[in-house]
């Protein structure tokens, strides 16, 4: 659990890590030299790619739409490249992340807000990390399990589910795409909030 705060300005950053047995054995191995990034363009997969470009790690930035403007940009950085994809198709998520060995995960559950469609761009990322190969190190951008957390034991169900009631379906779909990930180096981050959202 990491905790950032900072009185004067009310900032507060809750995260919560959680590593897969895979990741744990691989922790003494160098880590991956090029990543693919899904969501490139957006807040949190954009601050992971400058994170790594900033530490001299190569990245491959992916987006459905290269010719956008955010796309243009990052193609104007040293090491990145820019890639097309789409979460909906696995065989250009595939094309996409071939030749990483690394991987940042995020799909966006407010586009359409149905988890079952984010729950299916979840595994048609694993299936296409898994045809792959060779991934070091991936990271999934999630959020807890409402229904299974006690302090929600009195919250409404908002959405009856084929995996189990929903409390909270964008936090419930993210969390049970984790079995998806089952078998590769995974890291599922749990962020909580974000500034933007205050």
């Amino acid at each position: 659990v990491g905790v950032l705060g900072a009185t004067g300005s009310r900032f507060v950053l809750v995260f919560v890590v959680q590593f897969s047995p895979q990741t744990i054995s691989m922790a003494a191995s160098s880590g991956p030299s090029c990543v693919g990034v899904l969501g490139a363009t957006g807040q949190q997969g954009g601050a992971v790619l400058r994170a790594l470009v900033a530490k001299g790690v190569s990245v491959v930035a992916i987006t459905r739409n290269p010719s956008s403007e955010k796309a243009k940009v990052l193609a104007g950085l040293s090491k990145v490249e820019v890639r097309q994809a789409d979460l909906d198709d696995q065989k250009s998520l595939e094309a996409a992340f071939n030749g990483c060995d690394g991987a940042f995960v995020v799909a966006n559950f407010w586009e359409g807000m149905d988890p079952n469609k984010e729950m299916k761009q979840y595994e048609n990322c694993a299936n296409a990390l898994k045809a792959v190969g060779g991934m070091k190190h991936i990271v999934m951008s999630s959020l807890e399990d409402t229904a299974t957390n006690p302090k929600m034991a009195d919250a409404k169900v908002l959405l009856k589910h084929a995996t189990g009631d929903m409390k909270v379906p964008h936090f419930d779909a993210k969390n049970r795409s984790h079995a998806f990930f089952e078998g590769l180096p995974v890291t599922f981050l749990y962020t909580s909030c974000f500034v933007e959202n205050f």
